[in-house]
């Protein structure tokens, strides 16, 4: 019995692998010339191997089958890798607008906080200095109208002694209305300090490097200093506040001899001078 193969035209085998290049050129870059050979070589090896002709055929359609099964499944998971990573980045790309997003708003506030604070204390800094110089007017007023009283002089003993009562009232009068006066003074600091510091402090909140960090602690560190002598000489002149008169004028006489002889002076020594 003949062999099969004798019997095949090379015509024939010819249109075989021009259709496995066309199947290969459908899911491959590369050149003709390099499909071709693939081609030449899976005939040759399937034509040498297999008992009959329609045994060749078929398994060359089974291998091509194969092949474009497996190319169809590898190009679908290429593609929806490619859509899980675009899905992936896209996912990423929106979280990163909303954390900007969100950032931008958080600085907003905080711009909006630190406007409402400067007006607040630019507020109270107005209120205490009116406060103050309504206070300063009022005492200045009380004692002019008590050294004009003074220097008038009355007809009798009994009207001077009345007038030295109404002069001494007076002077006590002016003498409680300058020490709330300065008081004032001192509060109205006091209000400044503090505010400082909260700025000062919402400003350490945000990322600062190393040197904004010690500068602003080291201003902390100084404006609460300065409001622990600040709330001591308040009390020290609520304290003398209580005092009678006649103390209250002695020991005002001995802070002003002290403070000369120490070259001291300073807005919360005004009382004294």
């Amino acid at each position: 019995m003949a062999d099969w193969r004798t019997g095949m035209a090379h015509s024939e085998r010819k249109v075989v692998i021009e259709h496995i290049v066309s199947i290969l050129q459908k899911y491959s870059h590369e050149p003709r010339e390099a499909l071709v050979k693939k081609a030449l070589d899976l005939e040759k090896t399937v034509f040498q191997r297999t008992p009959s002709k329609d045994a060749y055929l078929e398994i060359i359609g089974k291998r091509l089958d194969t092949y474009e099964e497996h190319t169809r499944a590898r190009i679908s998971q290429r593609k929806a890798e490619q859509e899980a990573q675009r899905a992936q980045n896209d996912a990423a790309q929106r979280q990163q607008r909303e954390a900007q997003e969100r950032m931008r708003l958080q600085q907003a506030e905080m711009n909006k906080q630190r406007q409402q604070l400067r007006e607040i204390e630019e507020q109270a800094r107005a209120k205490q200095l009116q406060q103050q110089r309504a206070q300063e007017a009022a005492a200045r007023e009380a004692a002019r109208k008590a050294q004009i009283q003074a220097m008038q002089g009355l007809g009798s003993q009994s009207a001077g002694a009345s007038q030295q009562t109404a002069l001494a009232t007076q002077q006590k009068t002016a003498l409680q209305t300058q020490l709330e006066s300065t008081i004032r003074r001192v509060e109205t600091e006091l209000v400044q300090l503090h505010g400082d510091v909260q700025k000062i402090r919402l400003q350490m909140s945000q990322n600062l490097d190393e040197t904004q960090r010690v500068a602003a602690v080291r201003a902390v560190q100084a404006r609460m200093t300065r409001m622990e002598v600040l709330n001591k000489k308040k009390q020290q002149l609520q304290n003398l506040k209580g005092l009678p008169a006649d103390r209250q004028v002695e020991f005002l006489k001995q802070a002003r001899l002290k403070r000369q002889m120490e070259g001291a002076s300073g807005a919360t020594q005004t009382v004294a001078q």
